[in-house]
């Protein structure tokens, strides 16, 4: 074996980084070492426990990769592939998430506070007790994925899909789901003190001990079938 591919790949094995037959172990090397690492191949790789702080993998492929409690603070992902990644308990907050396609990844506690969404494709994943403090989902596809007990404070949801989407327990505190889908989905004992769901229909939506007026409600369609514009002076 080339003493060079050998050193590649013992060094992420010492310090716990375990390859599968389809992670690069140069890729893993180079994030590691340069922080930087674009379009790069860790599909499966077990990174977990790893640094990988301000990372720049720009349309990087980490489909089933292991992330947990992975340190990605700030790291540039946008247009990478996680699909069915693990990343619960990881540290993603400030990354650049644009346009990631999340489908079925485990986000479980989490932390995306102040994380960039936008665009960003997490259908069917699970972001149950994540942190998304801050975070931007706008147009954001987040159907049936599950969001229980998620803080979603001061969160940007502007037009996104939460078709079927479980928001039980989750706090929407001053969030913004303007234009937000919500069919199907349910808000059971969610928060959504001072929400703001402007052109948002409830209609088909479950929102079981749930208060809606305590939402900011401009041409929101309520269970009831009544288009409320109470809030309008101030939705804007």
């Amino acid at each position: 074996m080339n003493r060079f591919f050998l050193l590649l790949t013992l060094v992420p094995l010492a310090i716990g980084i375990r390859l599968t037959h389809a992670a690069s172990p140069a890729h893993i090397q180079r994030a590691l070492e340069s922080k930087s690492c674009p379009a790069c191949d860790f599909n499966f790789a077990n990174l977990s426990y790893a640094d990988l702080s301000n990372l720049v993998a720009v349309r990087a492929g980490f489909t089933g990769a292991d992330l947990s409690q992975t340190k990605l603070y700030q790291a540039n992902l946008q247009q990478a592939t996680l699909k069915n990644a693990r990343l619960w308990n990881a540290d993603l907050r400030g990354a650049n998430l644009q346009r990631v396609d999340l489908r079925g990844a485990n986000l479980r506690r989490a932390d995306l506070s102040d994380a960039d969404l936008s665009d960003a494709d997490l259908s069917n994943a699970d972001l149950t007790q994540a942190n998304l403090t801050g975070a931007t989902l706008r147009r954001a596809n987040l159907s049936r994925a599950t969001l229980v007990a998620s803080n979603l404070t001061a969160a940007s949801l502007g037009d996104a899909n939460l078709w079927g989407t479980n928001l039980r327990q989750a706090n929407l505190n001053a969030a913004d789901l303007s234009r937000a889908t919500l069919l199907s989905a349910t808000l059971m004992q969610t928060n959504v003190t001072g929400t703001l769901l402007t052109n948002v229909s409830l209609q088909f939506t479950n929102i079981e001990d749930t208060d809606p007026r305590l939402a900011i409600l401009c041409q929101t369609l309520l269970p009831n079938g009544v288009v409320s514009l109470r809030d309008c002076d101030r939705a804007f």
